[in-house]
């Protein structure tokens, strides 16, 4: 099948169809009708929200993008190209980070610059978070396999799980 994505409330989780000049799109809205003519740049691989906007990370085998949405209409506000975006988080400020590449990023979504932020000691990132304070959380499914918590300027804060693995 096609690819494409769907909305939910945050409530209780129901279908929120997206709304464009007042018409339902279908369920599961086709990546191809959100980007029309350009290039569909990959496999959704995460999503976050904020203030009125859906934020995308994606890639292909190749390269990826991150891809700003209007939450309501699902409409594409601006495609971000990038290294693979495998991970995105934001802040309760507002900030976004998105895992491009093997690396860890700031992303603005104004300007379309990303910033590599410089964490020691990630063998294999492979999900991002944000808490409440601001500080990262890069889950480390290499040797390590942790969680590792990282300040906003990129300093170890705390990590979770046994060195070597070990469920949490």
């Amino acid at each position: 099948g096609k690819a494409g994505i769907s909305r939910f409330g945050k409530t209780a989780g129901s279908y929120k169809p997206f709304i464009v000049d007042g018409k339902q799109l279908p369920f599961e809205t086709p990546l191809n009708d959100i980007f029309g003519q350009e290039k569909i740049p990959g496999e959704v691989k995460a999503m976050a929200a904020y203030k009125g906007k859906l934020v995308l990370a994606m890639s292909n085998a190749n390269d990826g993008a991150i891809a700003v949405l209007d939450a309501q209409s699902a409409k594409l506000l601006k495609n971000i190209p990038t290294k693979k975006a495998t991970g995105l988080a934001v802040s309760k400020d507002g900030k976004f980070y998105a895992i491009l590449g093997d690396k860890l990023n700031a992303v603005n979504l104004e300007s379309g610059s990303t910033t590599e932020l410089k964490v020691a000691g990630v063998g294999t990132m492979t999900a991002i978070g944000v808490d409440p304070d601001g500080n990262i959380a890069v889950l480390d499914t290499g040797a390590d396999s942790q969680v590792k918590v990282y300040s906003p300027a990129g300093k170890l804060a705390y990590t979770c799980g046994k060195k070597g693995g070990r469920p949490i």
